[in-house]
Parts: C-alpha cells; sequence; structure tokens
C-alpha cells in the first residue's frame, strides 16, 4: 500500500504495484481531474544521505522545467516532510522499454528493421540535443544524462520513444566538464570507465551502445567484471556489425563509439543526417525547439511501430502492461547509478556534421 499523502489522494486514484526498489516503489495511478493513466513514483528519502537529498530536490525542480516530445514528463510532486516521503508522478508508458523490445526480439531470433534502429535514433538524439543544449528557453543549463541504456528508453503510446531516469541532477565540476560516477558499465564510454572529467559526449558513446545493440542483440564491449568492459572500451577495436545493415547506420554507430570525445558526433550532428532528418520530418518535426504538447503524426508513428511491439508484454484487464513500468526507472537517487549533470552555460565545441568518412575512423 502505498504511503498516505492526503494532498495526492485528493487528485489521483492509486490503482497498482508497479515495482519496488531499495527504497522507492512505483505505482500505478489515474487523475481524478481527468482520467490520464499515470506512472507515481514513491521516495522515502528518510535514510538519504543530505547530498542524496539535495539531488533529489535538484531532480524535481528541473526535470519539470524540460520540454521535449521525447522526454518522460514529470506531472506533480507531492513532498510530505514530515514522513520524509516524496511522490513524483509521472507520464506513464504503456508499451514497455526499449530492453524489453530488443530481449523479445532476441529470443525470437528475429532482427530488427533498420527503419526502426533509425526512428530510435532520430528520437533519442533530439531528446539529447535539446537536453545538451546550453540556451534553453526555460535555463541556461546544460543536462547530461550518463546512464542511457535501452532500459531508460521508455516506448510511449504510438511507438514515441522516450528518455527517462533523471536522477541526481547536479552541476558539471568544472563549468564544462564533470567528474562524478555515475553510470551503468556496459554503456559507459571511455572516459567514465578511467574516471577521467567529461562532457556531453559520453551520453553520445552510450547511444552507439544502444544501436550497436538494436543490430547485434548485445552491447560492443562486454565482460564479466567493470575491469573487462574498461579494457575492451578503451582499447579493442570496435566489433564489426552483422546483418544486412546500410553503410550509413555502420558509419553513424561507428563515429559514436570513437574513444576520443572530440571525434564523437555531438547530438546536434546527428540531426543534420539525412536519415534522421526524414523520420523527424515524416513526424511533423521540422526544428529543434518542439513543445512539450507537440501533436506527432500518429498515423505515420503508428506505421513505423513494429508489428509486435506489445506481444508477450503481460497486461491487466486494462489492457495496459503492468511490467511497463519498473522501479529501476525510477530508482532512488541514492541507489540509482543512473544520473544527470546539468552545468554552466559555456559551449563545448564540437565537431560539424559531415558526411561519415570511414577512412577517419579507427576500427
Amino acid at each position: 500500500m502505498m504511503t498516505t499523502n492526503p494532498d495526492l489522494e485528493r487528485q489521483y486514484q492509486v490503482m497498482e504495484l508497479l515495482g519496488n526498489g531499495a527504497f522507492g516503489r512505483v505505482f500505478k495511478g489515474k487523475s481524478k481531474r481527468t482520467g490520464e493513466v499515470v506512472a507515481i513514483k514513491e521516495l522515502d528519502y528518510g535514510c538519504f544521505p543530505p547530498s542524496s537529498v539535495d539531488a533529489m530536490y535538484e531532480e524535481v525542480r528541473l526535470i519539470p522545467k524540460l520540454s521535449n516530445p521525447f522526454l518522460v514528463k514529470y506531472l506533480d510532486v507531492f513532498d510530505d516532510k514530515d514522513s520524509r516521503v516524496m511522490h513524483i508522478v509521472m507520464e506513464y508508458c504503456p508499451n514497455g522499454d526499449l530492453q524489453q523490445f530488443i530481449t523479445r526480439r532476441k529470443r525470437a531470433k528475429t532482427p530488427l528493421d533498420e527503419d526502426h534502429i533509425w526512428a530510435v535514433l532520430a528520437m533519442v538524439a533530439h531528446a539529447l540535443d535539446y537536453m545538451h543544449r546550453p540556451f534553453k528557453q526555460e535555463f541556461s543549463q546544460k543536462i547530461i544524462h550518463r546512464d542511457l541504456k535501452p532500459a531508460n528508453i521508455m516506448v510511449a503510446s504510438g511507438s514515441v520513444y522516450k528518455l527517462c531516469d533523471f536522477n541526481l541532477c547536479r552541476p558539471l565540476a568544472t563549468g564544462n566538464v564533470a567528474t562524478t560516477m555515475a553510470f551503468t558499465p556496459l554503456y559507459a564510454a571511455p572516459e567514465l570507465l578511467t574516471g577521467k572529467e567529461y562532457t556531453e559526449k559520453v551520453d553520445l558513446w552510450s547511444l552507439g551502445c544502444i544501436l550497436y545493440e538494436m543490430c547485434t542483440f548485445s552491447p560492443p564491449y562486454v565482460a564479466t567484471t567493470i575491469e573487462g568492459i574498461r579494457e575492451l572500451a578503451c582499447n579493442s577495436p570496435i566489433p564489426k556489425i552483422g546483418g544486412n545493415y546500410s553503410a550509413d547506420l555502420r558509419e553513424v554507430i561507428t563515429s559514436l563509439l570513437q574513444k576520443d570525445p572530440q571525434c564523437r558526433y555531438s547530438a546536434h550532428d546527428l540531426l543534420a543526417h539525412r536519415r534522421v532528418q526524414a523520420v523527424l520530418q515524416s513526424i511533423g518535426i521540422t526544428g529543434s525547439n518542439v513543445p512539450m504538447d507537440f501533436k506527432l503524426n500518429q498515423e505515420k508513428l503508428s506505421q513505423m511501430q513494429p508489428s509486435d511491439l506489445l506481444h508477450n508484454s503481460p497486461t491487466t484487464n486494462s489492457g495496459i502492461s503492468s511490467t511497463s513500468v519498473r522501479s529501476d526507472h525510477y530508482g532512488s537517487p541514492s541507489q540509482s547509478i543512473g544520473s544527470l549533470g546539468c552545468g554552466s552555460s559555456r559551449v563545448i565545441k564540437t565537431p560539424a556534421y559531415v558526411p561519415p568518412d570511414p577512412s577517419k575512423y579507427k576500427k
């Protein structure tokens, strides 16, 4: 049962438990005013250290200000300082996450269509470009996710892919680089794995790992220990991508998995790619500044949606997946290794987009 909060209960009906974590739970709920189905994250922060409490408040201060159609929306926050329990009401994504979809395809031994991979790339790149941009309308800070992985890419209605799990939002250490450690090793850039200063380019490496996994059903650098992953990511060439995927896709993935972050494309560079532009234009997006409530082209999205997106996913009687929001998506700040970093308005210069030239990359 959810911890009692009269203010929350006046506005939302709590329907069922979706997942548990060490210091938090996630419930499915419904707005009493609109009938909208939501996810409600409950955080018991009574035993959090002060730094994690500060990070939690920074998250709930910052994230609701973000406005992009490919980010999971924060809708409400209810904080009971006496019981030290916070409830965060979020957009509910009924179609699970990208990791679940990849796993189903892997078990069925069915490769992902390239058009589907470009759709994920386009939507995630659009969200990252917005997050990494220093001059947003809402505030002048860059935001680095730092734990981008398939389980943190939710699938909303209409096969819209949205980033989630924005925990531990913190200022970048020196204005344009950060040093704090918070990541999942299989998707972590070499500079994170070695404890070096890093920029927003760590998110682009993670995106490269995700795209590689969509093509091969495995991240590019797999080992049983962090030390083993670090050795492979820092010193091994990029593993070959099998299947009938285009040179365009292979070259984009190669560019994202460059060990030197200055050689990786930025999210803004990716938006200039003709295949990415084609996806975004087909669903009604022609620029990078798009309001959160922008209406995407649902007809085109439905055509892009794989037929098995909802297959093999347990559902309740209401037809909404009971496994689509897991506790690790909305983990507590003190336990989750996924986190954000936000920095100053200084621009980090990155290479401008040019058509990929395979000869320039270390393979």
